[in-house]
């Protein structure tokens, strides 16, 4: 029911309704009805439901706690103008189409999970000393 939860709640921001919506994508009210009651879409259903959205699969099916245009404001918020790298990052993020934004977003957050790139080895949550 996690996809259905979120499916519509993006319909409700988006002010669009589910059945519409799902037509606009070339899925039937019927298979819209299935959703409702627990069926997930098919991949190809999910990667137009996602793009519409501008979101991740993994959002729509509860894999991850927010959506990708969630992500990507809060790193675009974190980054200080007045650091050359930061800005450097921010500038190249900006001229990449979604797949590359998606791609560097990973990246990055490979190399904070690898624990081997953050800062004085410290680990999650604690403060930079």
């Amino acid at each position: 029911m996690v996809f259905w939860t979120r499916f519509y709640n993006l319909c409700i921001e988006k002010k669009t309704k589910p059945n519409p919506l799902a037509q606009q994508i070339g899925v039937s009210s019927g298979a819209v009805t299935k959703w409702k009651n627990g069926t997930i879409p098919p991949a190809d259903v999910l990667i137009k439901i996602a793009d519409y959205f501008e979101t991740s699969i993994d959002y729509l099916l509860g894999r991850v706690g927010e959506t990708q245009t969630e992500k990507d404001k809060k790193i675009i918020a974190s980054i200080e103008t007045g650091d050359d790298n930061k800005q450097k990052l921010l500038n190249n993020y900006d001229k990449l189409n979604d797949d590359g934004q998606i791609k560097l977003l990973d990246y990055s957050a490979d190399l904070v999970l690898s624990g081997r790139y953050i800062k004085n080895n410290q680990l999650f949550g604690a403060k930079e000393a």
